[in-house]
């Protein structure tokens, strides 16, 4: 079998290069990262989400240096019951208690105003499922602009993150996973998503941390 026509690219460097790379960010809103929102209302331990904030912004902030587009996910219920379901209510309700999650119009469907968005320049996605490709034009925007690799952030680890990935990795998307900018309110669950990722990933410096990410692109900015 003659592979010689298929590029393949091997090495981090090659993978993350700013002219065919985009930086998603996956459900930095209010009510999975802030004070008052639905999972600190549910007793969940915000700690080690509010704790990649720092990380986040930098590779935000690195991104748009480097013109890497970037892509903010949003969780979105309604406006009404629109995009429910029986399955997912039942998997939202055995989540949250209750459904008053990520609501179209309020404020915990936001983004947090710790991350750097830019109204007009940065690009949101709106899903409604774990994974930011179900039911979105997601592929469609990376595949318009010659995307061929995924940084991805965000949270939480073992839910969202790792479907997007996921689906990314089955859609023939390389990944990065910055793992200084992923968390969740269950550490267990965090590492052993990590664990699952590389594992099915395969390839070195699929999941990493997001100092690796900056020195390329800061690199390519010289």
């Amino acid at each position: 079998m003659d592979l010689s026509a298929i590029e393949v690219l091997t090495t981090l460097d090659e993978r993350v290069q700013p002219r065919h790379t985009a930086l998603l960010v996956v459900d930095m809103q209010n009510d999975y990262c802030s004070a008052g929102g639905a999972s600190d209302r549910n007793g969940r331990d915000l700690t080690q989400i509010q704790a990649i904030y720092p990380a986040v912004v930098g590779l935000i902030s690195s991104a748009r240096r480097v013109a890497v587009p970037i892509i903010f996910t949003k969780y979105t219920v309604g406006p009404g019951t629109a995009g429910l379901s029986g399955p997912e209510i039942l998997r939202r309700g055995m989540n949250f208690a209750g459904l008053d999650s990520t609501v179209k119009g309020t404020w915990g469907h936001e983004l947090i105003n710790e991350v750097p968005y830019v109204d007009g320049n940065d690009i949101v996605i709106e899903k409604r499922r774990l994974s930011a490709f179900t039911g979105t034009d997601l592929d469609l925007i990376l595949r318009s602009r010659g995307v061929k690799t995924l940084v991805v952030g965000g949270v939480v680890t073992q839910g969202c993150v790792e479907s997007t990935v996921r689906e990314a990795a089955n859609s023939d998307y390389y990944l990065a996973v910055a793992e200084d900018c992923v968390a969740s309110t269950d550490a267990q669950a965090h590492a052993m998503a990590l664990r699952s990722m590389a594992t099915v990933l395969r390839y070195a410096d699929a999941v990493v941390s997001s100092d690796r990410i900056l020195s390329i692109w800061d690199a390519a900015a010289e």
